[in-house]
C-alpha cells in the first residue's frame, strides 16, 4: 500500500512540475519509453505491434519538446541518487528511441526534479551534465513530513 501510495504522489509530482515549471513546451510524453524494443522479439513475432514489447523498456518519468531542447526528467521524492543513474542511461537511449526519433536534432538536457535539496545530489549531478531542480509544492510537505523526509 506504502509502495501504490508513493508511485502515485511522484506521478501527480511530475505532471505538476511540468505544468507548472515547463511554460515553453511544445509537446510532453509522461512515462516515455525509452530505447529499442528487443529485436530478438521482435524477429520472433512480427505480427505483434511494437506496444506489445512496451514492458522491456525503460521509462523517462517524462519527456518535454521545446522549441530547441528535448527534456528529459526524472522525478525522485526519497531517492534522488537512483534518478542520477538513471538519467545517465536514459540519455544514451534517446538516440535508439523510435518515439523520439523526430526531435533527435535537438539538445537533450536531463533534469532532476526532488522536493529536497542536498549538496552531495546537487554536486553528482554538476559532474554528469543533469541539471538539478528543486520543486517542493505545497500539497507535498505535508507527505514530506509524514514519511520523514522533512
Amino acid at each position: 500500500m506504502a509502495l501504490r501510495r508513493y508511485r502515485l504522489v511522484e506521478r501527480r509530482y511530475i505532471v505538476d512540475y511540468v505544468m507548472n515549471r515547463i511554460k515553453q513546451r511544445k509537446s510532453v510524453i509522461f512515462n516515455c519509453p525509452l530505447g529499442p524494443t528487443p529485436e530478438s522479439l521482435r524477429k520472433m513475432y512480427p505480427d505483434l505491434p511494437p506496444t506489445y514489447f512496451r514492458k522491456w523498456r525503460r521509462y523517462a518519468d517524462a519527456v518535454v519538446i521545446t522549441t530547441g531542447s528535448l527534456l528529459l526528467i526524472e522525478a525522485k521524492i526519497r531517492d534522488p541518487i537512483a534518478g542520477i543513474g538513471a538519467l545517465i542511461n536514459y540519455k544514451t537511449l534517446i538516440p535508439q528511441t523510435p518515439e523520439l526519433k523526430q526531435y533527435l536534432h535537438l539538445q537533450v538536457v536531463p533534469i532532476l526534479v526532488a522536493p529536497i535539496e542536498r549538496p552531495d545530489i546537487k554536486a553528482l549531478c554538476k559532474a554528469n551534465g543533469i541539471q538539478f531542480e528543486l520543486y517542493r509544492p505545497d500539497w507535498i510537505i505535508p507527505y514530506l513530513k509524514e514519511t520523514g523526509w522533512l
